[in-house]
């Protein structure tokens, strides 16, 4: 059964510098891999002038309530070549150990003539422990298909007992509101043996609540003693000045099998909510969790889809 979630607000951790060679703006979709009990990499994507995203990281110290050690401002992939599924843009999504690997799933970005953009799930891997990275092959690993029709996008993906689960976002419209094309998408899930070739399903896992919901993303998923948790973000459509009304807000489903899912909006609770000015007051979204001992912490972005860049909340019992 579920249980209200309070969330505490903590701080924001990491925010775009003042001034930098190339990195001009957001620190969006922040994706925690645990090194060791003193080292969580944090890889995030930062945008050029050109607004392209590139995925960088930081290495935090959780032994030390989150303190930073290293940033590391450049970025780990190029971008693809013209006409590739990721050649205006990279940002990261999963990144976990599958034996001595590190497979780093991501969100790569294309433009289109007669939709604003495309994106599709690529794969990067390293063999040296997080120095370099390699991508798993030349095109995505997850892309338009006969149940995804428009794009994919932001996965999380699980992988125990050989086995790889995916939940990831599947674009099912472009709509015209207010002279302007609105994407919708809504959650998926998806299955592979090796974590590269993937099966998909035509039925949802987490649809949009109603029309007035015009999306759900960046589902985060953790099984626990009583059954699969997914936290998600969800926003409203976009007014004339290209702000969702309502703007991100964090969500919450659980479900018994993992593949069938109940939202819960009524059990998610703020401590402290945020107060006007704060970091995170207009917006939070893309959430991943992580435990940390017996807690729980909620990585997130704050006001302007990670322009002010992001922190962290913790889950309290």
């Amino acid at each position: 059964m579920a249980e209200l979630i309070n969330l505490r607000r903590e701080r924001c951790l990491l925010s775009p510098p003042a001034e930098h060679r190339w990195w001009r703006s957001h620190a969006q979709l922040p994706t925690v891999l645990p090194l060791n009990r003193t080292c969580w990499r944090i890889f995030f994507a930062g945008r050029d002038a050109d607004n392209r995203s590139h995925i960088l990281y930081a290495d935090l110290d959780p032994s030390r309530d989150l303190e930073l050690i290293r940033l590391h401002s450049e970025p780990l992939l190029e971008l693809g070549p013209p006409g590739s599924f990721d050649s205006a843009g990279t940002g990261p999504s999963m990144a976990l150990l599958v034996r001595d690997r590190i497979f780093l799933y991501y969100v790569g970005i294309s433009l289109r003539q007669d939709v604003p953009y495309q994106q599709a799930i690529g794969l990067a891997i390293s063999d040296d422990g997080g120095a370099t990275f390699h991508r798993a092959a030349a095109g995505p690993v997850l892309s338009v298909g006969p149940f995804d029709p428009y794009f994919t996008s932001i996965p999380h993906v699980s992988h125990a007992g050989g086995a790889f689960r995916m939940h990831y976002v599947s674009a099912f419209a472009w709509d015209q509101c207010r002279d302007q094309l609105e994407v919708r998408y809504h959650i998926k899930h998806a299955r592979s043996s090796d974590g590269i070739v993937w099966m998909t399903e035509e039925r949802t896992a987490l649809a949009v609540a109603d029309e007035a919901e015009a999306a759900t993303a960046r589902p985060w998923v953790v099984r626990r003693h009583d059954g699969w948790h997914m936290w998600f973000c969800c926003r409203g459509w976009r007014n004339s000045d290209g702000i969702p009304v309502p703007p991100y807000r964090l969500g919450y489903a659980h479900s018994a099998d993992g593949v069938t899912w109940r939202r819960h909006p009524e059990l998610v609770r703020y401590a402290n909510p945020p107060q006007s000015a704060d970091w995170d007051c207009e917006m939070q979204a893309y959430p991943c969790v992580v435990s940390s001992g017996s807690s729980l912490l909620v990585f997130y972005n704050g006001n302007g889809f990670g322009r002010s860049g992001f922190g962290f909340a913790r889950i309290l019992k």
